[in-house]
């Protein structure tokens, strides 16, 4: 193969495979002259990287945003449902809504991350910004599990303190409210995540 001499490099670069070759002018695989370092142009493939990171998407349910959104709608439904069940004098099923409205404050936590989940979602346009915001939403789709445990214990030890007790049930709006965030946290953890970026780690 032809290497002129008066262009040998110690350590030359190729412009196209930017691959590097000890003691040669020309890349073996192209045949063109190989550079010094700082003579290499832009890499066109980080460039497509950084463009298409950036690039301002239209609003759809890819990149985590439908499991995002279903989950904060699971939210809102179960916040209205039955979420569980007391067996003492008479039976009774309060939903998370009923609960939010007499003691139980902190359930009012349900619903004000469904709303932060779904504004999240739809202003978050770009994958840089999207990734940005997966800590955040991972802890907000935590907050009301941490409110749901917190008011499930708090009925349960004052159950404890009736004679008449017999028995705390789980009904369909746990379960619904349970599923929704399941949903979220898979979603936060993918919000922003290309799909070949998933198919490499997998």
């Amino acid at each position: 193969m032809h290497q002129p001499s008066n262009n040998v490099i110690a350590i030359g670069f190729c412009p196209f495979c930017r691959e590097s070759f000890e003691n040669l002018a020309l890349c073996p695989e192209h045949e063109l002259p190989l550079v010094e370092w700082h003579e290499l142009p832009p890499d066109p493939f980080s460039q497509n990287i950084l463009e298409s990171e950036t690039e301002v998407l239209s609003f759809g349910f890819s990149y985590g945003r439908a499991w995002l959104c279903a989950g904060a709608l699971c939210l809102l439904v179960g916040f209205f449902l039955d979420a569980f069940s007391v067996t003492l004098s008479r039976v009774a099923s309060p939903s998370a809504f009923e609960l939010a409205n007499t003691k139980a404050f902190n359930l009012w936590t349900i619903p004000l991350c469904s709303f932060v989940v779904f504004a999240i979602c739809y202003r978050r346009r770009t994958l840089v910004r999207m990734q940005s915001a997966r800590a955040a939403l991972l802890l907000v789709a935590l907050m009301p599990m941490v409110s749901l445990i917190f008011t499930f214990l708090g009925v349960r030890r004052w159950l404890g303190s009736q004679r008449d007790f017999s028995l705390l049930e789980p009904r369909g709006g746990l379960f619904l409210l349970g599923l929704g965030i399941i949903s979220m946290v898979v979603g936060a953890l993918r919000f922003g995540v290309p799909r070949r970026s998933r198919h490499i780690h997998e």
